[in-house]
């Protein structure tokens, strides 16, 4: 609000009503990084495990793909958005998440990226 009153002040009204672009934050991961997490949080959780958490979800796209690092955060909001919820039993699966499964995906990604 003060900045506003204070192009309008300096500038004019015009100027203090047109607000400039926004750079906003870049996205966090991907489409096919997005793609490879709900895969994932779909799939079958390792062995020994009941069902998938946030960590276990993280590392394994760290496996799959050539991100550094995602913080948990991100796996939870990527979730929320996609409405996922992998320690359920009832949700909408994919099928088994192999190499071939990946290449398709990522070819099918790559032409809605177009």
């Amino acid at each position: 609000m003060y900045r506003t009153k204070k192009r309008f002040v300096e500038e004019g009204l015009k100027v203090a009503l047109a607000e400039g672009k926004r750079t906003g934050q870049p996205k966090l991961l991907s489409a096919n990084e997005d793609a490879t997490l709900v895969s994932i949080a779909c799939s079958e959780p390792p062995d020994r495990r009941a069902r998938w958490t946030l960590s276990l979800i993280a590392d394994r796209l760290i496996t799959l793909t050539e991100l550094e690092s995602v913080s948990l955060e991100t796996v939870r909001q990527r979730l929320k958005n996609n409405e996922l919820k992998p320690w359920q039993k009832k949700m909408w699966c994919i099928g088994e998440l192999d190499s071939d499964f990946i290449a398709q995906m990522e070819e099918v990604l790559d032409i809605y990226a177009m």
